[in-house]
């Protein structure tokens, strides 16, 4: 959640998501969504962690009946099911690999990881629209059905290398996960810690300050380093005209006006060094000029 949400990051011990971060992630959305007078419409999977939220102004919670997940929601229409059998299939094909070179495949973490990275490239959106367009049983078996007559084969083959036979069908085998529980179930200290720890709505809904990234302020020199490779730039490419070069100018001129004048003073003789070093060169090219000039004249007399 860290990195869409940079401005609230939020975490549970038991690493699922609860009642209590599910609220405070659509206050958040809330009030992100007021100031922009959006109408958000949410519908939302109905679970015991997906609690109902009172008092939302930007946004509209619409939760589904329930045990319909698997009806109504795209991703149980075969998008999960096809990519699990295609992670199967891939599983066997490489152990089918190196059984026959005579080694051992182990699974590791970071091998699962790029498997999955790769099956999900594999996928494409035509299987993915499908899925979507399909909310039938009959009509979901039949996205995936060619995909699992063609694992089959393979998963028959690897129990034949081993010296035995399959306890049940590639399908199952597939789908063996399949029941495991997507939402952590709420025990009964959750619900009391939940009801004990209650809230004022009124606090909440408060406007809390969205806080944003602060913006790095270029300094002078940074600024007139900038310039000077725009100058360059535009002066050796030859795609920019006298005009280019003047707004150039005038924009630089613009910016270092405004950093002046915004300057603090740290001395009080700050802001007069630069008039300083010119007197200076003023009194050096004028005493060269004296010992030049008393340099010839003592020269025509001798």
């Amino acid at each position: 959640m860290r990195r869409c949400r940079k401005t609230l990051s939020t975490s549970t011990a038991c690493g699922w998501i609860t009642a209590a971060t599910f609220e405070e992630y659509v206050r958040y959305l809330d009030r992100r969504f007021r100031p922009k007078e959006r109408s958000v419409l949410f519908i939302i999977d109905n679970c015991s962690s997906h609690g109902k939220v009172d008092n939302l102004q930007a946004i509209i919670i619409e939760f589904l009946p329930l045990n319909t997940a698997s009806v109504l929601q795209p991703m149980d229409l075969g998008v999960i099911e096809t990519t699990r059998n295609m992670y199967r299939k891939s599983l066997l094909q490489r152990m089918l690999l190196l059984l026959d070179a005579n080694n051992r495949y182990t699974v590791d973490l970071i091998g699962t990881i790029y498997l999955w990275n790769n099956l999900w490239k594999e996928l494409g959106a035509t299987k993915i629209t499908n899925c979507f367009a399909h909310a039938t049983r009959t009509c979901r078996r039949a996205v995936i059905m060619t995909a699992v007559k063609t694992t089959a084969i393979i998963y028959t083959r690897d129990h034949e290398l081993v010296g035995g036979k399959p306890a049940n069908d590639f399908e199952c085998f597939a789908l063996s996960d399949a029941s495991l529980p997507v939402v952590a179930p709420t025990t009964d200290t959750e619900i009391v810690e939940a009801v004990l720890s209650g809230h004022n709505d009124d606090d909440i809904l408060e406007d809390a300050p969205i806080p944003e990234e602060a913006h790095e302020v270029p300094t002078t020199k940074q600024t007139r380093d900038c310039g000077r490779l725009l100058w360059n730039k535009v002066e050796c490419s030859g795609v920019g005209d006298f005009s280019l070069l003047q707004s150039l100018k005038h924009l630089e001129k613009a910016l270092l006006l405004t950093a002046s004048r915004n300057a603090r003073q740290t001395k009080l003789t700050s802001f007069f060094v630069a008039q300083q070093r010119a007197f200076q060169v003023v009194l050096q090219v004028r005493l060269l000029c004296t010992l030049v000039f008393h340099g010839f004249r003592g020269l025509f007399r001798s």
